[in-house]
């Protein structure tokens, strides 16, 4: 993976050699290098209860970075792009290190894994991974040249540092690089949660719809249990569906009126939208499983094929893709108009409605009445049916490949949400107006603090000017009466 920086790797911390000598060694372990700031009081320890067994080659070599861009990293001017891509790499490596290997047995997110994942991604621990590397080391002079402000590094500083790290990786070094970094990485942190004994962890939203879809059924006799593959030749949208698509009709396409309608008139999709994934590297056994229901799992029992991994895979990578796709689409954009962008372009209602041109829908296993030939299906269960295709995709054709097709599918939406042609739904559309209005109260505090500056400079001056004047004035008062009072030295006689 590259070298390491110089005289950084393995070195204990110098400004706590004096307090803690045992620091002090040739080769601390990882789990001293990443709590040798615990006791300092900006720091809290890291947000995970049981140490995990780490290797004898961990941590993992650092990537190869020139100086342009460690210099960009530790330049909080230049790296707030960066922190904003590295934190959608650090989120789509945990679950990759969450499901080493994805098959098509039954392998749920249990409330541990759940946790741990909140746990890992968290300021609270991304800022003790640079402690591995010495990464507080190189900090600028310039952080401590205050006396008076703690010698040591902030720990929110240091999270953002290797954000930013992160980000710098997957531009220099490239993508598949630096997940593989990443995983390494987090490997001994989650491989525990594969041995704890827990329950399969359901959210509550997955329980409120499989509620609601019995609620729905109203007692009626369920489908019975489907075993069949799906056939990939299905996946290719058929053109009546894909033309009602794009005109908008969805209530139409679907018969569901809980799908919020999106405007997508102004993309400008082509006629074959979306294109399918490479269905020849696609394992039909493992999408079937991939494609079943959180709601047909907790119906039919625990022995049905069904694999939620490759959703929640699915959905961080899309997660990533978005935002690589974003930074290249919209160059010169800040970070929180980049945000902006990707937030519209994958919002829950498109993903389910690229589901739905996909034809995803037509394969999922969900609970639905025997009499019933037509099953209609919740955004929320289309948007998870794309996540989960684009967790098999991505696992079985890595990630170029997985990119290449994403580009395809994402890239017409990033583009007319750049134009703003596309305002995304209506959480991206409030967030979205919030923004431009703090924009606009940030403007106006600014010219207030403006004209402000202004008055007070031109009060200053003329309080110079009245105390110029006083002091003249003073001064010619003051001549007259100290001549009277002065003493004349008389003339000499002699004169």
């Amino acid at each position: 993976m590259g070298g390491t920086p110089p005289e950084t790797v393995h070195l204990p911390n110098p400004l706590l050699a004096e307090p803690a000598g045992s620091l002090v060694a040739s080769e601390p372990t990882p789990e001293v290098l990443m709590k040798q700031l615990d006791d300092v009081p900006e720091w809290h320890p890291i947000p995970v209860n049981y140490p995990p067994q780490f290797p004898d080659n961990y941590p993992p070599e650092f990537p190869t970075l020139d100086t342009d861009a460690l210099y960009r990293v530790y330049n909080r001017r230049k790296n707030k792009v960066l922190d904003w891509l590295g934190d959608a790499a650090i989120e789509a490596a945990i679950y990759l290190a969450m499901y080493p290997t994805l098959s098509a047995c039954a392998q749920p997110i249990t409330a541990s894994m759940g946790n741990l994942c909140n746990a890992l991604a968290s300021k609270s621990f991304l800022s003790h991974l640079p402690l591995l590397y010495g990464l507080q080391l190189q900090l600028p002079d310039a952080r401590r040249a205050d006396k008076e402000r703690s010698p040591f590094p902030n720990m929110k500083r240091m999270g953002d540092l290797f954000e930013g790290v992160v980000g710098v990786s997957l531009q220099r070094c490239g993508y598949s690089m630096t997940l593989r970094w990443l995983h390494s990485l987090f490997q001994p942190w989650v491989a525990h949660a594969h041995q704890r004994e827990d329950t399969p962890f359901v959210s509550a939203v997955d329980k409120d719809l499989y509620q609601k879809r019995m609620r729905t059924l109203a007692g009626a006799p369920v489908a019975p249990r489907d075993e069949r593959l799906i056939s990939l030749d299905c996946l290719v949208v058929e053109a009546p569906l894909r033309i009602a698509l794009h005109k908008g009709s969805i209530s139409a396409a679907i018969g569901e009126n809980s799908w919020e309608k999106l405007d997508i008139t102004r993309l400008g999709l082509s006629g074959d939208y979306p294109h399918p994934p490479p269905l020849e590297a696609l394992d039909p056994v493992i999408l079937t499983a991939a494609l079943t229901d959180t709601s047909y799992y907790l119906h039919f029992g625990e022995d049905v094929k069904f694999n939620e991994g490759y959703r929640s895979v699915g959905q961080h990578l899309l997660h990533l893709a978005a935002t690589v796709l974003t930074v290249r689409l919209a160059p010169g954009s800040t970070s929180a108009q980049l945000d902006e962008i990707r937030i519209s372009c994958t919002c829950f209602p498109v993903f389910a409605l690229v589901g739905l041109m996909l034809n995803v829908h037509r394969h999922l296993r969900t609970v639905r009445e025997a009499a019933d030939s037509t099953c209609w299906i919740s955004p929320a269960e289309s948007a998870a049916a794309f996540c989960s295709l684009a967790g098999v995709t991505y696992l079985q054709v890595g990630w170029d490949g997985f990119l290449s097709w994403v580009s395809d599918i994402l890239s017409p939406w990033i583009l007319a949400a750049a134009a703003e042609k596309f305002l995304g739904d209506k959480g991206a559309q409030s967030r979205r107006a919030h923004r431009l209005k703090a924009q606009e109260k940030a403007a106006e505090n600014r010219k207030q603090k403006k004209k402000q500056s202004k008055a007070a400079l031109k009060l200053n001056q003329l309080q110079d000017r009245k105390s110029a004047t006083d002091a003249r004035s003073r001064y010619a008062g003051d001549s007259p009466a100290k001549s009277r009072h002065m003493k004349v030295r008389p003339r000499s006689s002699e004169c």
